[in-house]
């Protein structure tokens, strides 16, 4: 009986296989409730027929955490059955991901804004200093006037301190729906920035802001019009 279930079993499998069905691990999704999708469809309606010359003159910019020894379930390691505490098919596990650092950055049709390190907590007051200190030099290199700029919905990006600094450097929000984290193409920037620097093993949280400066500097023109 146990043997026919296992026949079975593995019956199933190649016919799941046969038909282009593999496990994979699902993809997360926040849930959205019949107001977000409205939100969500207006936003397409309102977008739809806009040209690259009203793209071209949109920032997007925001903050992420770069972990000198992130976890990355991604990773696997091929191994024999019995050899999983083998030195060579353990990945060293630390609280947090261990030290880090966070950065601000920004990035539009025209290039990369500076890449600044966050020292302190980030508060309504802190980002909108950080704005007033940056963004004049991002408005000049990436040579856009009045432009829109996208960044989440955090509160610290929605304070008064905030708004008043965006008016005063003349910039506008882009106002994506909740839940639209996919929709700021500098997502897609810090990940490939992360793979890069990971890649190259950083020991020491100095090596690690060499190389996040050295990667950031390295992203090309190409890679950035194509998102």
């Amino acid at each position: 009986m146990e043997e026919e279930k296992q026949i079975s079993s593995s019956s199933v499998r190649k016919v799941a296989i046969d038909k282009g069905y593999y496990a994979r691990r699902p993809i997360q999704k926040p849930p959205l409730d019949a107001d977000h999708m409205a939100l969500r469809l207006n936003f397409a309606e309102n977008h739809e027929n806009h040209t690259m010359h009203f793209w071209k003159n949109v920032i997007f910019m925001d903050e992420t955490m770069l972990r000198l020894h992130p976890d990355d379930s991604r990773k696997r390691v091929r191994r024999q059955k019995g050899t999983r505490l083998e030195p060579q098919n353990v990945v060293p596990s630390y609280k947090y991901g261990g030290k880090g650092v966070m950065y601000w950055g920004s990035m539009s049709w025209e290039g990369l804004g500076p890449l600044i390190e966050i020292n302190d907590p980030l508060r309504g007051v802190g980002y909108a200093q950080l704005l007033a200190q940056n963004m004049p030099q991002v408005l000049q290199c990436m040579e856009v006037r009045s432009p829109y700029v996208v960044d989440d919905k955090c509160s610290v990006h929605k304070t008064n301190d905030v708004n008043k600094a965006k008016q005063e450097l003349g910039v506008r929000d882009l106002e994506f729906p909740t839940y639209s984290p996919d929709l700021n193409i500098i997502e897609s920037l810090w990940a490939k920035w992360k793979d890069q620097i990971r890649g190259r093993a950083p020991r020491t949280l100095e090596d690690l802001k060499r190389m996040a400066l050295e990667e950031w500097a390295n992203i090309s023109l190409d890679y950035i019009r194509n998102l």
